[in-house]
């Protein structure tokens, strides 16, 4: 049987996926009235089942430091056979808001900054809320192109610009200047913020690649 398969009545049911015990605490006391929340950390959450009727909330700040994420799929463990509806993912920086608006364009995604007043909402007796006004609106938002997405996932295998180069028949400045932009877009001060942020999208990135080059 789920563990959280059990109804409580006609309160909302909330499941949390946060490593953050302090984050919790505080929506805790402050707004959960009509909510049942239960929270799980990662490496228990990516062990055990949850009822497909909970809405799933993501903190996208600790998902980039769980340990085992660079060998988990997201959208595998999360999104998969999961009404879009029922997943929030709370993102903390411009990064997080363009990857997870790249590989799961139809899922609500909320500024972090805003997780009270978000929750404060969820507690209102309202039946139904508008998940897409809370959805961050960044003003640097752009996406990155197939170019710069292959160039980044080769950089993620760990190959090396010259080596990039001849496997896309380009030449290795042409690597170098795509290799920025991207970085610039997504607001990473340099390649190694951007391996340390993107490890977690790995596998789902990849995967999105070889969807979209199949299409081609």
């Amino acid at each position: 049987m789920d563990i959280y398969a059990q109804r409580s009545g006609s309160l909302k049911k909330i499941v949390l996926v946060t490593d953050d015990g302090y984050f919790y605490l505080g929506l805790k006391y402050s707004c959960l009235s009509n909510l049942t929340m239960t929270t799980l950390g990662f490496d228990r959450f990516m062990k055990e089942s949850v009822c497909a009727d909970a809405m799933l909330i993501i903190d996208m700040l600790s998902w980039s430091f769980f340990k085992s994420s660079n060998e988990t799929s997201f959208y595998e463990k999360m999104i998969k056979n999961r009404r879009p509806e029922d997943i929030v993912m709370l993102t903390s920086n411009i990064f997080q808001e363009i990857i997870t608006d790249m590989l799961y364009p139809g899922l609500c995604k909320v500024d972090r900054k805003l997780s009270f007043s978000f929750f404060s909402e969820l507690a209102s007796n309202q039946e139904k809320i508008n998940l897409a006004k809370w959805c961050p609106k960044f003003e640097r938002k752009r996406g990155l192109t197939n170019r710069e997405m292959n160039i980044i996932l080769e950089i993620f295998r760990g190959g090396k610009e010259t080596e990039i180069s001849l496997q896309l028949n380009i030449c290795p400045k042409t690597v170098s200047a795509h290799k920025l932009s991207a970085l610039s877009k997504v607001g990473c001060k340099n390649i190694s913020h951007f391996f340390l942020l993107g490890r977690p999208f790995y596998r789902d990135l990849k995967l999105l690649l070889n969807t979209k080059s199949r299409s081609l």
